[in-house]
């Protein structure tokens, strides 16, 4: 062992696989070169830290990917450089509890053809593999605990129990094959590869989704989805919980399942114009989720359907005023005078 690992260039260098996540590239290329304390050994990082693109220079020293690849696949959450924002493949996030930084799922089939885990599934609200119509999975059948990026290689747990010999037992709905879908194109469509960047731009223009969530946020830029779709979620009661600081108690992936369906049932009783069934104790909270699509950090189509969304739910909820922090809250009367002009 080099005792100066800062030093070190370790004799396995590859480059990052298509749709491969920092961290996936971390692990993997720590298990080929017999390193398999590499996310440790940056800064000492512990169990409730990630790597990040401050990392970028000292992991491609140590295995040869080029530094704004890294860069663009570890992200900018939760350093100095973030100022508050989450940046993950080349995505600005409104909030870091979008990604599942520290409970890794995978897709047991994927790891499988490929043993390298990807991009989409650090997204909290990915569930689900649209390649191979099966559920991820958090956890090992063999040792009954939760999966680790501390693990010996991307396809086998800690207890060294194969991961593709996990078989999934839940059966995914539509909305959650759609969502992984729409979440790859939409990291794909920021790549630093040309190529691929083009061709995931093209797909995301000439797929058209089923369920009512995906026709609602496919044509949103990924921020805005993720904020209407945990917006919908809380509105119907099943919001999804924010990873835990505790490695004991982490929220299930059964949690992330119930709050997509949650938010497409709800989806698509507003788009049969149907009585929707709503909480009024969560509906502030739904109002500032989708009001954060409202500020110039995004485009004009998404402000424009947070507006429209926003008049609609407040129609369900039958509430006139309220009031909250969030400057554009204070225009949603406007929202609905304009449409009862509109309608007359």
């Amino acid at each position: 062992m080099i005792n100066d690992y800062r030093e070190a260039r370790f004799p396995i260098r590859l480059p990052l696989e298509p749709d491969e996540s920092g961290q996936g590239y971390l692990l993997r290329l720590g298990a080929l070169n017999g390193f398999e304390k590499a996310r440790q050994a940056l800064t000492g990082k512990g169990w409730g830290s990630m790597p990040t693109e401050l990392d970028a220079e000292l992991v491609s020293r140590w295995f040869g990917e080029s530094v704004p690849k890294l860069r663009w696949a570890l992200g900018a959450a939760n350093s100095s450089t973030a100022k508050g924002r989450t940046f993950y493949g080349g995505h600005q996030l409104s909030r870091p509890t979008f990604i599942n930084r520290t409970q890794p799922r995978v897709c047991t089939a994927c790891l499988e053809e490929d043993e390298y885990c990807k991009f989409s599934w650090d997204l909290s609200l990915v569930t689900a593999c649209h390649q191979h119509q099966i559920a991820l999975i958090d956890r090992c059948n063999a040792c009954h605990t939760a999966l680790r990026w501390r693990r010996p290689t991307p396809s086998v747990c800690t207890c060294w129990s194969p991961l593709p010999l996990n078989a999934p037992t839940y059966q995914p709905q539509i909305v959650e094959f759609e969502f992984e879908r729409w979440v790859q194109l939409q990291i794909r469509s920021k790549s630093l590869d040309h190529n691929l960047c083009a061709e995931a731009l093209s797909m995301h223009k000439t797929t058209h989704p089923s369920s009512a969530l995906m026709k609602m946020i496919w044509p949103m830029s990924l921020d805005a989805g993720l904020l209407i779709t945990y917006a919908l979620s809380t509105a119907a009661g099943s919001p999804f919980v924010a990873p835990s600081a505790s490695p004991s108690s982490r929220p299930s992936l059964e949690r992330a399942q119930a709050a997509l369906n949650a938010a497409n049932q709800l989806a698509t009783q507003l788009h049969e114009q149907h009585s929707a069934q709503m909480y009024i104790g969560s509906s502030k909270k739904a109002f500032e989720l989708i009001a954060s699509c409202l500020t110039h950090d995004f485009s004009a189509a998404d402000r424009g359907f947070a507006q429209s969304l926003l008049a609609m739910l407040i129609k369900q909820y039958k509430t006139q005023r309220w009031s909250s922090a969030k400057p554009q809250l204070s225009q949603l009367s406007l929202f609905i005078a304009d449409d009862a002009i509109n309608a007359t």
